[in-house]
């Protein structure tokens, strides 16, 4: 029973859309827990911490199937630093959802520029 369940997740993480939709599903965790940061802390700290994790998951893998590029623990760390740092300002400053989400976009932008110049600096080294 365990060897068919495992069998299944494997074939499910397997499929394109899969971490599509495990970066929807961080987008919209972190988004809704940074909007409610400053009314419920327990509950959006929570939701703000797993939507990181799923960011941390799933940006990588989109990053290298997209642009063809390897993920680097820099861009990572940038990604999440910067996801830190908008959960921060959006605790301290009731911030809109809208914003929170276009911020949460940056982050991920960032860790795209951040992977690419990684990319480029270790191709320039090879050479």
């Amino acid at each position: 029973m365990y060897e068919i369940r495992q069998k299944q997740r494997q074939e499910l993480r397997k499929k394109k859309w899969f971490r599509y939709a495990l970066l929807a599903i961080g987008i919209f965790l972190f988004c809704q827990g940074s909007s409610l940061l400053t009314k419920n802390f327990g509950y959006a700290s929570t939701s703000v911490i797993i939507g990181i994790i799923l960011h941390s998951a799933s940006v990588g893998h989109l990053c290298q199937r997209i642009f063809k590029m390897d993920s680097s623990n820099l861009a990572n760390a940038a990604m999440i630093f910067s996801l830190i740092i908008v959960a921060f300002i959006s605790y301290s400053k009731s911030l809109y959802i809208i914003l929170i989400f276009l911020l949460d976009l940056v982050s991920i932008f960032v860790y795209i520029l951040v992977s690419f110049i990684n990319f480029r600096s270790r191709k320039n080294r090879q050479e």
